[in-house]
């Protein structure tokens, strides 16, 4: 599995091995972390499919590879028509993919080019960050406006608010226009998202005696997606924060 966000250098300090795409996935050229990713699908015999356009083999497994190439288990229906694939596999819950080239096909092989990047394709929309401290949420509800809430961690799907005042809003309520204002994180800088709509699903009491409110966005998914891919950036921010 690949959850490494940084890896060490000589100094032993760690460098942020990540950067994130357009489209909000994952990409590493860390020859460290791609060859921990081969040694676990060849050990394991971890099952993968190759693909390109209009095709996608059976299941198949990394049978060896080297400081050069990989060598994959043919797939039966291997029809041999692109040079440029995917090896596609998921690591945890997350897919992820290395594009390569085929440079020699055998009855019962495929051999490629030893892969540059390693690509983690977008997290599910669930997946939560802490929120920059001091960022806030406004919103209204039942026609009152609400302000001065806390951001406590936010997710492409949702986010956990909290207030120092019991409000009366309820599991199932909808609350509308919420604005949300994050905090500057390390070299990320402020950020303004508007949520046209949203749902409240649970309030509870924290440690803190705060009451929160845990909120499910009603995004298209476009607006998921740009939200998502700051959900990214923001979590980049904060491992190089910590690792500085």
């Amino acid at each position: 599995m690949v959850s490494s966000k940084g890896q060490k250098t000589g100094n032993n300090k760690k460098v942020v091995a990540w950067t994130v795409t357009e489209d909000g996935a994952l990409v590493t050229s860390s020859l460290t972390l791609i060859k921990q990713s081969l040694a676990t699908l060849k050990e394991h015999r971890e099952l993968v499919n190759i693909t390109h356009k209009g095709y996608l083999s059976p299941k198949t497994v990394l049978v060896g590879y080297d400081d050069e190439k990989l060598q994959l288990d043919k797939p039966r229906d291997w029809p041999g028509s692109y040079e440029v694939v995917d090896i596609l596999f998921k690591a945890g819950q997350l897919f992820h993919n290395f594009t390569v080239k085929i440079i020699a096909v055998t009855a019962d092989s495929l051999y490629t080019t030893f892969p540059t990047k390693l690509v983690q394709l977008q997290r599910r929309a669930d997946f939560r960050v802490a929120a920059p401290s001091g960022s806030q949420a406004t919103f209204l509800h039942q026609d009152k406006r609400h302000e001065g809430f806390a951001i406590i961690d936010i997710s492409a799907s949702g986010a956990l608010i909290a207030s120092a005042e019991k409000e009366a809003i309820s599991p199932g309520d909808t609350i509308h226009k919420m604005a949300l204002s994050f905090a500057e994180e390390g070299t990320l800088p402020p950020k303004y998202i508007s949520v046209p709509e949203a749902k409240v699903m649970r309030v509870f009491r924290n440690d803190e005696r705060q009451h929160c409110y845990g909120v499910h966005f009603k995004l298209g998914l476009r607006d998921e997606g740009n939200l998502l891919k700051y959900v990214r950036q923001l979590e980049l921010a904060q491992v190089r924060k910590g690792m500085l």
